[in-house]
């Protein structure tokens, strides 16, 4: 049960510091954000990240199909690139409107 509630804990530390990151900072860097803080987890603590990311919170269909910490992992990566993505495409539109809006801008002839 403990493990559990850490794996809450640190994945809704995780999500939280990328939203503010994305919000504060910018896209680009919520997104190495994203996928820089599991790799150097892997890269520094491998056998604790590793056994964090396997710990098995459930089983489907008889067994044949677990849902580990690696499962979740995937599931806020997805949300997350798909909020950033979004947020860059947002941006984007609204930059390609103000230069659309601004060449439209009427200009009284000069005397």
């Amino acid at each position: 049960m403990e493990i559990t509630l850490l794996s809450i804990f640190i994945y809704m530390l995780f999500i939280g510091i990328t939203l503010f990151i994305l919000v504060r900072v910018s896209t680009i860097v919520a997104a190495l954000v994203l996928i820089l803080v599991p790799l150097m987890s892997v890269l520094i603590l491998p056998a604790t990240s590793l056994q964090f990311y396997s710990y098995e919170h459930l089983l489907l269909f008889e067994g044949l199909v677990q849902i580990t910490n690696f499962h979740i992992l995937f599931f806020a990566w997805a949300a997350l690139i798909s909020v950033i993505v979004y947020t860059e495409f947002i941006t984007w539109y609204l930059k390609q409107q103000m230069v659309s809006s601004s060449k439209n801008e009427y200009k009284p002839p000069e005397n």
